[in-house]
């Protein structure tokens, strides 16, 4: 059963709008980061990437069937994080 993403917390968890990005850090990963927030705090952009991820990863299967596995969310971060 694949998800577009989980919208309920875990408990302890930051919320990502609260995230405090260090940005006179000299690292390449934080414009990314920065970039994923405001990609998931936008709504409508963050629906249409995760419907082309689902569109891409599940062609062939099915959605509703089968065990739990990656969100379409955490595929878009992974495979962003990737190509960083």
């Amino acid at each position: 059963m694949r998800k577009s993403y989980e919208p309920q917390m875990r408990f302890g968890a930051t919320p990502i709008a609260q995230l405090q990005l260090n940005l006179n850090c000299r690292d390449e990963i934080v414009p990314f980061l920065a970039a994923l927030r405001h990609v998931y705090l936008d709504g409508p952009l963050r629906r249409s990437l995760t419907n082309l991820i689902a569109q891409d990863v599940s062609e062939l299967s099915r959605r509703d069937t089968g065990r739990p596995g990656f969100d379409d969310w955490q595929i878009l971060v992974l495979a962003v994080l990737r190509m960083n």
